[in-house]
């Protein structure tokens, strides 16, 4: 038997299909749009539980923070510096760190500026960013964490200022690049002698420093400075520096004394005390040694 279907049953029967397809689409779409937010919602909880950093004996450890950490406060892995020996943070070709460029413009400005304190604000930031990085790497070694180029841009800058950055030259003595290290300790040597400077002045830095360097070429120069001062000054200091001075200066600076008071005898403080009895300050030493700007 044949039906046949006029053209409005025809139109009836194609909306209705379509009705059905609408409909089934509608719930295959609402399916897809719920996966989506699920998928989402997983998505940002996976990038909000971040990494919390420790320092375990030494280690770096990670563990799950239990409750959420507000992004910025906890360095990714690519922050985290590695702790090879020697190793600094530096961009390509030398270039400094773009972490670090606004230091290094901090630095150049006030050098041309002229501003010692504004040079040392610039090395606190530094050292205070390099201080850190080796925290979370479980070492001790700033200048590791700090880029070569910055540091010797600091070191040049102290220079500037002769014995007026004496101490802040001392940090950059035992640096972990031979370069800098050098250049800070050819910076430091040039300061010693700076004729503002009192022979007391110089003293104390002689003796800080001779407690941390071990080089016998910077320690032979500061011996020899040390001799400059005014005789109670330079024996005091020499035998400061022959209990409390690093290995190699303890075992140069007695050839000092000897130098210095043409007598080998004078081994301990008893006789150093009667040496300078016999051969006391001079009447104008204030004059020669008070330096500059000193009160005496």
């Amino acid at each position: 038997m044949k039906i046949f279907l006029s053209s409005e049953g025809i139109a009836c029967i194609y909306y209705h299909e379509m009705k059905n397809i609408i409909k089934i689409s509608g719930l295959v779409l609402a399916a897809f749009a719920a996966g989506m937010m699920v998928y989402t919602v997983l998505s940002e909880k996976q990038s909000n539980s971040s990494v919390r950093i420790e320092k375990k004996n030494g280690k770096i450890n990670t563990k799950t923070p239990n409750k959420k950490v507000p992004s910025g406060l906890i360095p990714t892995p690519s922050q985290i510096p590695s702790v090879n020996q020697g190793q600094t943070e530096s961009g390509a070709d030398g270039e400094v760190s773009l972490d670090f460029k606004p230091i290094l413009d901090q630095i150049q400005a006030a050098i041309d500026s002229e501003r010692l304190a504004d040079v040392r604000a610039a090395i606190a930031k530094m050292r205070e960013k390099g201080l850190l990085k080796a925290k979370l790497a479980g070492n001790s070694d700033w200048t590791r964490y700090v880029p070569k180029e910055l540091r010797s841009k600091a070191v040049e800058a102290l220079g500037d200022f002769g014995g007026g950055a004496l101490t802040d030259l001392l940090s950059f003595l035992g640096d972990s690049d031979d370069e800098v290290m050098q250049s800070a300790i050819n910076q430091f040597e040039m300061a010693v002698q700076d004729f503002n400077l009192s022979d007391r002045e110089k003293a104390e830095v002689i003796k800080m420093t001779c407690q941390v360097v071990d080089d016998a070429d910077f320690i032979d120069s500061m011996l020899s400075e040390a001799q400059e001062a005014r005789n109670s000054v330079a024996i005091e200091t020499l035998f400061y520096i022959k209990e409390n001075g690093t290995d190699t200066a303890k075992s140069m600076v007695q050839e000092a004394i000897d130098f210095f008071t043409g007598d080998d005898n004078i081994t301990t403080i008893e006789a150093a005390q009667t040496w300078l009895e016999e051969n006391p300050d001079g009447q104008y030493d204030d004059d020669v040694h008070g330096g500059v700007n000193s009160d005496e």
